[in-house]
């Protein structure tokens, strides 16, 4: 044992044991947690939440914490959320597109124009002395 030890160690095995299954069942417990509310949810909520939880925690350590942001974070930030608008704006798009062409009419078949005389005989195998 050191000669001052440190107050934030645990004492024994026996609860290193109690605090390795505690911590495993506060993990488990958001993961369970995660995982039925993406049951619930679009994969494309998802993933844009994905994008939004570290944006915050970005703006957040610029804003009060003070961690440098640099030109090349600037451009990697923009890069990332440009591609991630471009996603958007195409899903938004196709979206339209499918509901219009979910609410119009269905475009009757052109009927098959009837063959004038003249047309027909053209289109017959007997020569053209026969006709």
């Amino acid at each position: 044992m050191p000669a001052t030890p440190d107050p934030m160690a645990v004492t024994g095995p026996a609860v290193d044991m109690a605090l390795l299954a505690g911590c495993g069942v506060l993990t488990a417990i958001p993961l369970l947690l995660f995982s039925a509310a993406a049951n619930r949810i679009s994969l494309t909520v998802i993933g844009f939440i994905q994008y939004v939880s570290p944006t915050i925690a970005l703006v957040l350590a610029v804003a009060f914490f003070g961690e440098q942001f640099t030109m090349a974070h600037g451009i990697c930030f923009a890069l990332i959320w440009l591609g991630i608008a471009a996603i958007g704006a195409e899903a938004a798009w196709m979206g339209r597109r499918k509901r219009a062409a979910e609410v119009a009419p269905p475009v009757p078949a052109a009927a098959a124009p009837s063959p004038n005389p003249s047309s027909a005989a053209m289109l017959t195998d007997a020569p053209p002395a026969e006709r």
